[in-house]
């Protein structure tokens, strides 16, 4: 059985009740915002975006709030794309305003955080 996290119907073509939000698999995601960071800094930007959600989502399910800031380590990111490439996207949505840099050291990686607002 294939596990579908936002299910609005049933098999018969039924509706479900209202889903519970707080189940979702990244929490208070907003397609409109990934496809900003997608505009600002291509494909990296848009990966960038969805790690930081799925960290800031996990943590506020896990500990109730989220963190000051993140690291987008190069582990993370080693499948889609380099370090030079993932520290050039941070820099884009940085410019762009929709991130901020938070402590940069040479030889680290950035902590960052998102500037978009959780209504």
């Amino acid at each position: 059985m294939k596990y579908n996290n936002i299910i609005t119907h049933s098999r018969s073509g039924k509706p479900i009740a209202a889903r519970d939000k707080k189940k979702d698999f990244i929490a208070d995601y907003r397609p409109e915002e990934s496809f900003l960071c997608y505009k600002a800094a291509g494909q990296y930007g848009l990966i960038i975006y969805n790690i930081l959600k799925w960290k800031m989502g996990m943590d506020k399910f896990q500990f109730g709030s989220a963190k000051d800031s993140y690291v987008v380590s190069n582990k993370e990111t080693k499948r889609w794309m380099t370090r030079q490439r993932k520290n050039e996207a941070i820099d884009d949505l940085a410019e762009a305003g929709y991130l901020t840099i938070v402590e940069a050291k040479l030889g680290k990686n950035k902590k960052v955080r998102l500037n978009f607002t959780n209504d």
